[in-house]
C-alpha cells in the first residue's frame, strides 16, 4: 500500500494495477473522495471490483465493498462501528441496499483466546507462520489469558451483530485475508 496524493500518483498507481492484471482494487484510508471516485470509476470500467475502509463516500460512488467492521481511518474514528463494536441501521443498510460486501476482520476475535486456544497450537499454524508472526499470536494468548475479556467477547458480540444483520438482510459478508483472530498490528 503506497500512500497516493495527487492524480500523477494515482495514475501511476493505476497503471501498475493494470499492468499487473490485478483482480480486486482497494482503496486505503488516505485516498481522498475524489481519487476514490476515480479509482471506482476506473475500476469498473474494467470489471473489476473496488473495496474501502470506508462505506461512505465508497459506496455511494459504487464501490463493491468494505474491508473491516471498523478500522483506521483519516478522520480517528470508524463511522461503521461505535468503540463498543455497535453497528446501526444507518450503516446495514446501505450494504444490504447496494448488494455490498462486507469483509468483518474481528480483531476482538482474540478474546476467545481465553478459553480456546486450538490455533495456536495447530501444527499447521506453527510450521507456515513466520516465527516474528507466531510470536505475536502467542502474545495475543498471553494477553487474552492474563485480563478480563468481558468487554471485548460484547465488543466481538456487537461487531458480529452487524453483520449478521447484513446477511438476513440479503446483503453479502465474505472472508477475510487478515486472519481473524489476531491483533491489529
Amino acid at each position: 500500500m503506497r500512500p497516493t496524493f495527487d492524480e500523477r500518483q494515482l495514475e501511476l498507481e493505476l497503471e501498475r494495477a493494470e499492468k499487473l492484471d490485478y483482480e480486486l482494487m482497494k482503496a486505503y484510508v488516505r485516498l481522498s473522495p475524489e481519487m476514490h471516485r476515480r479509482v471506482i470509476d476506473w475500476a469498473h470500467a474494467r470489471r473489476l471490483p473496488v473495496t474501502s475502509h470506508y462505506h461512505h463516500p465508497a459506496l455511494a460512488f459504487g464501490g463493491d465493498g468494505m474491508e473491516h467492521m471498523g478500522a483506521t481511518n483519516r478522520l480517528g474514528y470508524s463511522r461503521t462501528v461505535s468503540l463498543l463494536g455497535s453497528g446501526y441501521d444507518d450503516v446495514v443498510e446501505p450494504f444490504v441496499r447496494r448488494g455490498a460486501a462486507r469483509t468483518p476482520t474481528l480483531f476482538a476475535a482474540s478474546a476467545l483466546f481465553r478459553d480456546d486456544t486450538s490455533l495456536v497450537t495447530d501444527r499447521r499454524v506453527r510450521t507456515l507462520y513466520p516465527a516474528w508472526e507466531y510470536t505475536s499470536l502467542r502474545k495475543s494468548v498471553t494477553a487474552a489469558k492474563s485480563a478480563d475479556q468481558t468487554a471485548l467477547l460484547d465488543n466481538l458480540r456487537r461487531q458480529v451483530a452487524q453483520a449478521a444483520a447484513i446477511l438476513r438482510g440479503g446483503g453479502r459478508v465474505i472472508t477475510a485475508p487478515t486472519p481473524p483472530s489476531t491483533t491489529p498490528p
